[in-house]
């Protein structure tokens, strides 16, 4: 394994690990605050872009291989 992957992998880690504290705080702050159905839809909506991305970043790991 060359040093340029090695780093894209720690690269990709740290990006992912970054997202993940974000999305917890936006979590914690709106998705707590709705009623039953806001809440519903807006954990539908979470889901929904969180598979987008890890699609979106197995699809570009995918590429590099």
């Amino acid at each position: 394994m060359s040093n340029n992957a090695i780093s894209g992998s720690r690269q990709d880690v740290i990006v992912l690990l970054g997202r993940v504290a974000l999305e917890a705080i936006f979590v914690k702050s709106r998705y707590w605050e709705f009623a039953d159905a806001a809440r519903r839809l807006q954990e539908s909506q979470f889901f929904k872009n969180l598979s987008i991305s890890l699609d979106a970043l197995l699809a570009r790991r995918k590429g590099n291989r």
